[in-house]
């Protein structure tokens, strides 16, 4: 009889707000958290309680990385690259992440998500859509039929994407925003919280 395949510890990146949130959701999904890795002494025991904490510098030189799967506890503000930063450091060595989907949001069956993306409460992602790795589909955002969104986006909380939406990558959508349908964003847009987005709009991708 074959050997069951070991059970991957689960490190969560970071120890703030939005890593929070991310370790509440991982429990509701039965998930077990290992660690909670932090780039500084300083930052140890912060808001995440009862799980061990360790250095970035020490995970990083785990010599079996492929035991591990990381959750990316860094959330992204406007105009800030840490999150993406962050991922892509993981990534060069050879780390993988987990993809989370709150129990509360509904992502239809045809739609893509791709490594470390992370849907959150009340959320919703219509059918035929590709979400971009390391992306966050926040709270109560949602998403319509056929959009492409980038790798690390932030469609913030209460964000509307309507359908057949490209957005490129390391684009920040902000709360409360809409982006109407058909529109092309390219990468590192920034749509302000409440604001209407439309191709008549010089941000779009040619």
């Amino acid at each position: 009889m074959m050997d069951k395949k070991k059970k991957k510890k689960l490190v969560l990146l970071g120890s703030g707000g939005h890593a929070s949130v991310v370790a509440s959701m991982a429990n509701l999904l039965g998930l077990e958290i290992n660690f909670v890795a932090v780039p500084s002494a300083k930052m140890m025991q912060s808001k995440i309680s009862n799980v061990e904490y360790l250095l970035d510098k020490t995970l990083i030189k785990i010599p079996n990385k492929a035991g591990y799967l990381l959750l990316n506890g860094v959330g992204q503000k406007m105009g800030c690259d840490l999150r993406a930063d962050i991922f892509l450091k993981f990534k060069e060595f050879n780390f993988k992440f987990h993809a989370l989907i709150h129990p509360f949001s509904h992502v239809d069956p045809s739609s893509q998500i791709s490594e470390g993306v992370q849907v959150m409460a009340g959320a919703i992602i219509q059918n035929d859509c590709f979400i971009g790795e390391n992306s966050i589909v926040n709270t109560n955002s949602s998403i319509d039929h056929g959009c492409e969104i980038g790798s690390s986006c932030h469609i913030a909380p209460g964000a509307i994407v309507c359908g057949d939406v490209v957005i490129g990558n390391n684009c920040f959508i902000g709360a409360g925003a809409i982006v109407t349908e058909g529109t092309k964003l390219a990468s590192n847009v920034i749509v302000k919280a409440g604001r209407v987005m439309t191709n008549k709009q010089p941000q779009f991708a040619e």
